[in-house]
């Protein structure tokens, strides 16, 4: 379903961009506890609906897992909101093709990561 301004579409932008820059950047409970209350209410059910899918479709599951500061209740919680991000593949020209990039994957990857939230993802 389409929006039907690109001011929303914009919104949607900046909402993505703002979750993944929490689980990139400055990864805490409190900050993601702040973001899921801060969310736009009363908006179209275009609106909605794009915004779902675009965090459904989002990677900021892989940003949460690279951090030095990943937790199994941030991981829970991230998880809570959005269950569909732990399937998320993400392509970056950076990482070559034969290396797997899903949330676990990257989770593995982190030497800070605990594996209490390995244990998670793999559910």
């Amino acid at each position: 379903m389409s929006l039907t301004t690109n001011e929303e579409e914009l919104e949607i932008e900046r909402i993505t961009q703002d979750l993944d820059d929490i689980c990139g950047r400055n990864l805490s409970i409190e900050a993601i506890e702040d973001f899921i209350s801060s969310l736009p209410k009363n908006k179209s059910d275009a609106f909605n609906d794009a915004l779902n899918e675009t965090l459904d479709n989002s990677h900021f599951l892989h940003y949460a897992c690279a951090h030095d500061d990943i937790a199994l209740e941030i991981a829970e919680m991230l998880l809570d909101f959005r269950p569909k991000a732990a399937q998320n593949y993400l392509f970056d020209v950076d990482i070559p093709e034969e290396d797997p990039s899903f949330p676990l994957h990257v989770a593995c990857w982190n030497s800070d990561c605990p594996l209490s939230v390995i244990a998670l993802l793999l559910k």
